[in-house]
């Protein structure tokens, strides 16, 4: 597999794990905070809006941006993410075109999953929303935020442990088409209940709302990312 395919890789994966496109400069701050928490290691916004196409970029990513980024995705770096898709890539090859029946009823099952996502998933279409913690104006901002912190996560981890308990009774394709699908679900919803309850609870301040929401979100991301982790893991046997 040549470098632009593995960069092209991470560069999806990157993004299927923060949760959300990448389609303002809030979003590009967000990720830089989110990849900072997650690895331990600063990367700046400008340098993520030009691994990702957003602003024009003069040369290639280094091998040190693309490392964080593998790191991000729970790699040891960038030299251990692409031997995982040389791997891939040698495994799918070898089997050969006498796949392509297996890969059909691969398919099969995961259009079923899909078809099965529609009565158990979290769109907001058949799901009441929550009401979230009611403050007092005596409340000070941090106890606010506090509170919402933990009912917010407990809310992901609620949902998150509600796909999991399908995981029995469904095969490994069926589990990661489900799995994946619902983690973006659950985090779209919880990006919607986190802005939605930091403007109730802030609706004085906008500052405070933007930075608290976006906060609170970021955290609720890592409750649900080991979700994905698993599912990936199991389905490609790492």
């Amino acid at each position: 597999m040549n470098n632009s395919s593995c960069v092209e890789k991470l560069k999806k994966a990157v993004v299927q794990i923060f949760g959300c496109s990448l389609d303002s400069p809030m979003d590009y701050d967000s990720l830089a905070s989110a990849i900072q928490e997650k690895t331990g290691t600063p990367i700046s916004s400008t340098t993520l809006k030009r691994v990702f196409g957003y602003v024009k970029a003069d040369s290639k990513p280094s091998k040190a941006t693309l490392g964080i980024l593998a790191r991000y995705c729970g790699y040891a770096g960038w030299e251990d993410w692409c031997g995982q898709q040389e791997k891939e890539g040698k495994k799918n090859k070898g089997r050969g075109k006498g796949r392509i029946y297996i890969i059909s009823a691969s398919l099969l099952s995961i259009i079923a999953a899909i078809a099965a996502i529609w009565s158990i998933s979290y769109d907001s279409t058949d799901r009441k929303e929550p009401e979230g913690p009611k403050f007092t104006k005596s409340d000070s901002f941090e106890f606010r935020y506090e509170e919402l912190m933990k009912y917010c996560i407990s809310q992901a981890a609620e949902m998150c442990d509600s796909v999991r308990a399908h995981k029995d009774n469904m095969d490994k394709d069926e589990y990661f088409a489900f799995a994946n699908e619902q983690y973006s679900k659950i985090l779209e919803r919880m990006r919607v209940l986190s802005t939605q309850y930091a403007s109730e609870a802030f609706e004085d301040n906008d500052s405070l709302r933007l930075a608290y929401g976006a906060m609170i979100f970021n955290a609720c991301r890592e409750t649900c990312l080991p979700l994905y982790m698993e599912a990936y893991k199991e389905y490609y046997n790492y």
